[in-house]
């Protein structure tokens, strides 16, 4: 999934940086939430600022989305979509 964020934002990514750490938590805790099937959900004034703010990064979650769905046939919800999208561009604007 790295490696596509990374192409899909023409991102270099420093494995260091803390918002690559956090991604990659963030991403963990949501394969853990959808295995458990547990739900996060974000205020969906929020979730529509964040996909108008954000609309590359919010574009790039979808398609960490598709890439999750064929690869272990789990749906993220789009709430969580909203969080891995504020993930996504901290570390766009991070980037080298």
């Amino acid at each position: 999934m790295v490696h596509y964020i990374c192409t899909y934002l023409e991102l270099e990514i420093v494995e260091k940086d803390i918002s690559y750490q956090r991604l990659l938590t963030h991403l963990r805790f949501v394969l853990h939430r959808l295995s458990t099937k547990e739900h996060y959900s974000m205020d969906q004034e929020m979730l529509a600022m964040v996909k108008v703010k954000f609309p590359l990064a919010f574009s790039c979650a979808v398609e960490v989305k598709e890439h999750i769905l064929k690869k272990y046939d789990m749906d993220i919800p789009e709430s969580e979509l909203g969080y891995i999208a504020i993930h996504l561009e901290r570390l766009k604007n991070n980037k080298i």
